[in-house]
């Protein structure tokens, strides 16, 4: 495949390592940023604090199982490209609401 304009590495070039591993550090350092969302309703819902690092677990693992559908490349999913995924405020206000709304043990209304 032909590198288009303005890249560096193609989607079928591997880079040298220590831009691979520089690459992999910012893709955990932007990921990193959106796992306050979680943290914040994980909070609001009054989750002890082992629920909650059990929250924020599962939220990475979601991070990185979307990461690596996002990147993979096949023919139903993915580009090819390194692509973090992340978490977005704009689901942040509904999902409070939901959990205030909530009758069960794990929000506090």
């Amino acid at each position: 495949m032909a590198r288009p304009p303005g890249l560096l590495y193609a989607v079928d070039e591997t880079p040298p390592p220590v831009t691979f591993v520089i690459a992999a550090l910012q893709q955990v350092a932007v990921m990193s940023n959106s796992l306050i969302y979680p943290v914040i309703l994980a909070r609001e819902a009054g989750l002890t604090t082992s629920d909650l690092l059990n929250f924020a677990s599962v939220a990475m693992l979601a991070l990185g199982v979307a990461t690596i559908l996002l990147c993979a490349r096949s023919r139903y999913t993915g580009c090819g490209y390194l692509c973090p995924a992340g978490f977005t405020q704009i689901y942040l206000g509904p999902s409070l609401l939901a959990c205030s709304a909530a009758d069960s043990h794990w929000c506090s209304a």
